[in-house]
């Protein structure tokens, strides 16, 4: 059994180990997720991104989604294929392009958006203080940031 950590280093060490693990465990139940869909994880990105933010420019996407502009292009013409999304001219800029999600694509993104929420709670059923963890998340960016 592992020696319980007593510094603020050694708790911010076990909880970097601790959401690294975490975040390689959700990453591979978000594949499941979108793979159940009949998606790929970029698109249902891209679906949530838009979402969340609205119409965005191709540019806007792109860094959302931490990609280059050439991807979110056939991520986005991926998406047109099955009318979850739609391109139009900037009325602002008509050298840019917005991408807006079409209702088909709302749903798909509110779907998913519902799977990933009923499977989080799923395997938390005796969580009772969800505080905690953010509190432990705070205090790790408080131990991590840089001194001003």
């Amino acid at each position: 059994m592992q020696a319980r950590p007593h510094t603020r280093l050694e708790i911010a060490s076990q909880l970097l180990i601790g959401l690294n693990g975490l975040q390689r465990a959700w990453e591979a139940r978000w594949r499941q997720i979108c793979d159940d869909a009949g998606m790929h994880a970029s698109q249902a990105q891209a679906l949530l991104l838009l979402l969340d933010r609205g119409p965005e420019t191709m540019q806007q996407l792109a860094r959302g989604l931490c990609v280059a502009p050439s991807t979110a292009t056939r991520i986005v013409e991926q998406m047109e294929k099955v009318h979850w999304v739609t391109r139009s001219v900037d009325p602002d800029d008509r050298r840019r392009v917005l991408v807006h999600l079409l209702p088909t694509g709302e749903e798909q993104a509110w779907t998913l958006q519902a799977t990933a929420r009923q499977e989080l709670w799923r395997h938390t059923p005796g969580l009772e203080e969800p505080e905690r963890a953010l509190q432990a998340l705070e205090t790790l960016g408080q131990i991590l940031a840089p001194n001003d």
